[in-house]
């Protein structure tokens, strides 16, 4: 605290901002499962550090970073993970990622089996 030309106190604030949000234990807890994206297809999220991993029918695909707003993605950008909580406590995602013709592809997909109470 210092004193400007006036007499009135002065308050500096110095504030750093972080390139990645980071999301909580909590939050974190809310995501991780296995998830039904029909005809057979099941999606696998699990968490290493502050990286969610997408497992794509038992092969890991993409390290996954929070961005906000319940939504991560990968380095590139290339493959989003959206998360959506539904009001009777189940959850949901879209998964977007780029096909082998370089086109978005999104996959809807909902949590049959939780990780963490």
């Amino acid at each position: 605290m210092s004193k400007n030309s006036k007499n009135e106190d002065v308050l500096q604030f110095n504030v750093v901002m972080a390139k990645a949000f980071a999301l909580d234990d909590a939050g974190f807890n809310r995501l991780v499962g296995i998830y039904d994206a029909g005809k057979g297809n099941r999606a696998e999220f699990f968490r290493e550090g502050n990286v969610m991993f997408l497992k794509w029918n038992g092969q890991i695909y993409e390290g996954l970073y929070y961005k906000g707003n319940n939504t991560f993605e990968n380095k590139m950008g290339e493959t989003t993970a959206q998360f959506e909580l539904q009001s009777d406590g189940g959850t949901k995602v879209k998964v977007t990622y780029l096909d082998d013709d370089n086109k978005p592809v999104t996959e809807e997909a909902t949590m049959i089996l939780k990780y963490h109470e």
